[in-house]
Parts: C-alpha cells; structure tokens; sequence
C-alpha cells in the first residue's frame, strides 16, 4: 500500500514537471514568435523608409542595406553589399577624409555627428549627402559598426543658396535707392539750393523712395503668396477697363512711349481679382517702358481663345534671348544685358504677375527677338454665366 501511494506521488510530481515544461516550451515559442514578428516588423520599416539605411564595419565594409540605399547609390543589393562607404565618393581626398572619420569614430567613440559629402551613383550622377550615424554594439558593448541614414540634400542646399542670393539681392537692390535718397536729403540739409534744384533733387528723392516702396511691396506679396496668405476676391469682370486704366496710369511716365490699346468690343467678361489683375497690368507695363529705353509703342491688347481670354503687353524694345524666356518669372531673375543692367530692376516683377496669373487658374509666357522687343502674355478664365449673376468670393491662395 506505501509503495503504491509512493508511486502516485511520484506520477504527480511528474505530470507537474512535464506541464511545467510544457508551459516554458510554450513560453519560450510565443517570445520567439514575438521576437520573430518584431524582427520582421523592423525590417519592414527600414525597407520602406525613405531614407537611406546601411550597417557598416569597422573597417567600412557595408553589412546590410535598404532598397532606399540601393535606390539612391543606382547599385542592386547583390553589388551594395561588400562595397566600403568611401566607395561612393569621388577618388581622392573625399575618400581619405571619410576613412580617416570612420576610424577616428571606432577608436576614438566621440557623439556622432551628421557628415555632408558629395556620393556618387553608379551612373555618375551625384548629390549632396548627409550621413546620419550610431554605433552598433555587441552584447559586451564592444563598437563592432555603425548604423548609417543617408539623406539627399540637394535640394535643401538648392534652397540654401536660393535664399543667401535672394537675400543679397534684396540688400543691393534696397541699397542702391536709400543711397540715392540719403545723399540728396543730406545735400538739401546742408546747402542752400535754389527752388528749380530743389525740386529736381526731390523728383529725384520721390522716384528712388517710390522704387523702393515697390521692391517692398512686390516682396512682401511675393512672400504671402508663397504661404497661401493672400485672399483673392474673385467676380466677374470686364477687361476692357482694366486695360484702359492702366494705358493712362503710365501714359504720362514716359515721354519717348505711345501707349495704345487693341480690344474687340465683344470681349467677355472674366472670373478675377480686380486689384490683383490691375497689379499684373502694371507690373507688365513697367518692364515693358524699361526694357524699352529708346522709346516705341508699347499695346496692350486681349482676345478670347475658347474659355480663357488672352491679354498681352507688347514692346520694342531690346528684347530677350531664347534661353533665358524660361528663368525671367524666377524670383529676382534678371536679364543680363548690358543694356538690362542700366534700366536696374528687381527681378521681383514678373515672378509676381506669374503667381497672380497662376492663382487665377492661368499661365504667362512671353515671345520675344533679341534687338526686336517682347510680348508678354496671361490667360484668365472666361466667367461663366452663373457667375456673373451672383457675388464673387474670397479664396485664399
């Protein structure tokens, strides 16, 4: 009778281990399913990462890559992989200071910092990069790599200098009419001048302060469009008026121009921004007595062409040269001429009258013979009758 009850005590105490071994096998599986799923949730994140991903070791040789990496350097996974780092660069002193970096961070272990390079694909093309690093470590915390990120910063460079030249511009162009002003105001301030001289210098002080009112304007509006700050009020509209406006607004600028006006009586109305059209108008008729410096007639002039109508500003003046009709709506773009260079100018003008016309849900182009003057041209959508017989609205754009 004890040995049996021996033995049901010893079955128990088997069946016990076995369950708990059961239940640690259990265990152990569902970690290593999770472990596994982790894993695989990983890898998918840095494959679908935009950016860049690679492993390196401590001598440079890449370990493991995304397809992003593979995308941006033009080599499949196959070629990528064995490759060194400073493979990428051009040969030279770019390759050297890249390994000289990668192993001052193996030896040395200092807080990794992004470094910029120029990488080259295997097609030859080239562009900015920022790499991004960490160390990898073993379970001891030996370094035995690094985790690299890759980013194209071309574009961000681009941009970069965009703005310094932007911001050169701007300061040249400001300077140039506040020198004007400050050194005929000191000039009155401190020497007695007659009546006729006087009111020369202020002619002079008034066209170089409102020159400079304009740069302002035109930059500052340039910058709300940009940040879709600007409210558009757009109704039906004739464009007749609009033209004729603006003939007489400049009518008197200048004495060496005619400016005439070339419109069908017949001309539907359209779907815009009076003040902003009115802007574009006179931004063209502006460039168009500037780059006209020996005089001409100068014609404003519209059509309809199906659903849109035409407006166009022509001149006779110095005209531009094929390459160039595609970068004059760039911001603080200028024509570089001799001739150009002394009508002075912004570069802010028509890359405004671009983004008015644009928001207007239209296009400017221009046509223009080097020595045989330009025609600038903008399209605006034709209002459709229902709009006409209600109230326009206000859009930000």
């Amino acid at each position: 009778m004890g040995q049996t009850a021996e033995l049901e005590v010893t079955n128990r105490q088997l069946l016990a281990i076995n369950a708990e071994l059961q239940a640690e096998i259990a265990r152990r599986q569902q970690a290593e399913e999770a472990l596994r799923q982790s894993e695989q949730r990983l890898r998918l994140l840095v494959e679908t990462l935009p950016l860049g991903v690679y492993e390196c070791d401590t001598d440079g040789v890449i370990t493991l890559a995304n397809e992003a990496y593979c995308r941006m350097t033009g080599y499949d996974s196959d070629t990528v992989l064995g490759m060194a780092i400073w493979d990428f660069l051009e040969p030279g002193p770019q390759r050297d200071a890249l390994s000289a970096h990668l192993q001052r961070l193996i030896q040395e272990q200092p807080e990794p910092k992004p470094y910029i390079c120029r990488e080259f694909t295997a097609d030859g093309r080239s562009f900015d990069a920022q790499i991004d690093w960490t160390y990898k470590r073993d379970e001891t915390g030996q370094v035995i790599g690094l985790v690299c990120i890759l980013s194209n910063i071309s574009r961000h460079r681009e941009m970069e200098q965009v703005k310094d030249e932007m911001i050169s511009s701007l300061s040249h162009e400001m300077r140039t009419p506040l020198t004007a002003m400050l050194g005929f105001t000191e000039f009155l301030l401190e020497n007695t001048v007659d009546e006729a001289k006087s009111r020369e210098f202020l002619g002079t002080i008034y066209r170089e302060t409102e020159r400079l009112h304009e740069l302002i304007n035109n930059f500052l509006d340039l910058q709300r469009m940009k940040s879709r700050q600007t409210v558009y009020h757009f109704e039906p509209l004739e464009i007749r008026p609009l033209l004729y406006e603006s003939a007489a607004l400049f009518a008197s600028a200048s004495k060496t121009h005619r400016i005439t006006v070339d419109i069908p009586s017949d001309l539907p109305p359209v779907t815009g921004d009076e003040a902003r059209l009115h802007q574009v108008l006179n931004n063209l008729l502006c460039n168009a007595i500037k780059f006209s410096p020996k005089g001409g007639e100068i014609t404003l002039g519209a059509r309809r062409d199906d659903n849109v109508v035409i407006v166009w500003v022509k001149d006779e003046g110095i005209g531009i040269s094929p390459a160039m009709l595609e970068k004059i709506f760039d911001r603080f773009y200028r024509v570089d001429s001799s001739e150009s260079r002394r009508t002075g100018g912004t570069g802010l003008g028509l890359a405004l009258v671009r983004e008015i016309v644009t928001a207007h849900g239209g296009r400017v182009w221009v046509e223009s013979k080097v020595g045989n003057g330009s025609t600038f041209f903008f399209s605006v959508p034709v209002a459709q009758e229902s709009a006409v017989l209600r109230h326009g609205s206000d859009i930000y754009q």
